[in-house]
């Protein structure tokens, strides 16, 4: 019986950390959120999240001309220049880095004019670099903050008499439940 469930507990777990975590399948990509990214397929950029509006998660890939000349001469990785807002792009292939034993990193990479850049997929979806369905879209955690602001608001109505002591705790306990 022992022998049988290790086998089982060890799919589980390999099951549930696959769905947590970026993939590849027949050169489709499968990142945390749930979308897709495949080679042909037309991406639209969003804003960049650096302060001065280039793109953090879109960079000049290592294989392309550019880094491969400037390397050595300072010029090191250059991000995306937020002049490429609200453009579209295609994506030319995802490129797969990494071993077996250190395990993968996969990165779409798009042509902008000369150059290719790479893309940190999970990044450029959580940051709106990338612009996808609301239902791909994270879910932003409620700050310290908001909880507190929440927190004081329902005490207030309590103290007010607008809810009961137990409305109260159990809006309390979901509010500091919250990730």
């Amino acid at each position: 019986m022992r022998k049988c469930i290790l086998p089982i507990l060890i799919l589980i777990a390999c099951t549930v950390h696959a769905q947590d975590s970026i993939y590849l399948r027949n050169d489709t990509l499968h990142t945390t959120s749930g979308f897709k990214i495949y080679p042909g397929q037309e991406l639209t950029l969003g804003t960049g999240t650096m302060p001065n509006g280039d793109f953090r998660y879109i960079t000049i890939s290592t294989a392309s001309f550019y880094y491969i000349a400037n390397k050595g001469h300072g010029g090191g990785i250059s991000s995306l220049s937020r002049k490429n807002i609200n453009q579209h792009v295609t994506v030319f292939k995802i490129d797969t880095r990494g071993s077996e034993k250190k395990g993968y990193l996969y990165y779409p990479i798009i042509n902008i004019g000369s150059n290719r850049y790479q893309v940190d997929s999970d990044g450029a979806i959580a940051t709106g670099e990338i612009v996808v369905p609301n239902e791909f879209k994270s879910k932003p955690a409620a700050s310290q903050s908001d909880v507190y602001d929440k927190l004081k608001k329902l005490k207030e109505l309590l103290d007010s008499g607008a809810i009961t002591q137990e409305e109260y705790d159990a809006q309390k306990k979901k509010l500091l439940e919250q990730p």
